[in-house]
């Protein structure tokens, strides 16, 4: 990757509930956002003298928008609670991803929650902004769904054919479910690198999981997906909840 570079991704998430006695519910997000490249450095990897590049993410623009006019003021509140990763940096080294400028995320969003505050009363507002609270602090957006899970999927370049890696994540902020994620290398060629992605409830013993399947594909010696697919459906409380999710590069 060169110096600067910008590249678009676009993520779609549609959202279905079902539940007896309930009229079916159903929703469509969008989020589009630049990410802009920086290189730091070249360090070599100890073992192997392989050069690794430490790379440095920034927001430029995060727009949020679903189709469902009847949620009204919900989407405004939502949506602002996005800006709290606004100009989040990330930097990606051998040992794994780092947030550079936590302490101004933090501090970033103790404003955007003031403002919410003000404007929103009432016990799911205050409720949700608390749960936020402990995601800013202790869940990275690198490990959920809705942000950044499906973006960076923490891939090493040793994994092999039919080798695979887990890990815990999250679908969104709107349920507190995680699941452990198991990404399996299926074929490398041409260049490129497929994946399967399937995935089980971590210590949830009151869910029914109906399908967690997804693929991707990735450019050798590439950090970044060229595009993700991925369908979880599962029941919670009665509840049957399908979400399926896109995640898609729209060019430099």
């Amino acid at each position: 990757m060169e110096k600067d570079q910008q590249i678009q991704y676009s993520l779609k998430a549609y959202l279905a509930t079902e539940q007896k006695g309930v009229p079916r519910k159903e929703y469509d997000f969008s989020i589009f956002w630049k990410l802009k490249y920086t290189e730091n450095k070249v360090l070599h990897h100890k073992k192997t003298n392989f050069p690794l590049k430490v790379l440095e993410l920034e927001f430029v623009k995060i727009d949020f928008s679903t189709n469902d006019k009847t949620l009204g003021k919900s989407i405004d509140f939502l949506h602002r609670t996005f800006y709290r990763y606004d100009g989040l940096k990330l930097s990606i080294t051998p040992n794994g991803m780092t947030i550079e400028n936590k302490e101004l995320l933090l501090n970033q969003w103790q404003q955007i929650r003031s403002s919410l505050q003000a404007d929103y009363k009432g016990f799911f507002a205050e409720d949700y902004l608390a749960q936020l609270d402990g995601r800013m602090s202790h869940c990275p957006p690198t490990d959920n769904y809705f942000y950044l899970g499906l973006l960076f999927l923490e891939v090493s370049e040793s994994l092999g054919v039919k080798q695979s890696r887990n890990r815990q994540i999250m679908l969104s902020d709107f349920d507190d479910i995680c699941f452990t994620e198991r990404l399996t290398c299926e074929h490398k060629g041409s260049g490129q690198v497929y994946f399967s992605i399937t995935g089980e409830f971590t210590n949830q013993h009151d869910c029914l999981l109906n399908k967690f399947y997804g693929r991707t594909q990735i450019r050798e010696e590439c950090i970044l997906p060229e595009w993700v697919q991925l369908e979880v459906d599962y029941v919670k409380e009665d509840i049957n909840i399908l979400e399926i999710r896109t995640n898609t590069a729209g060019g430099k």
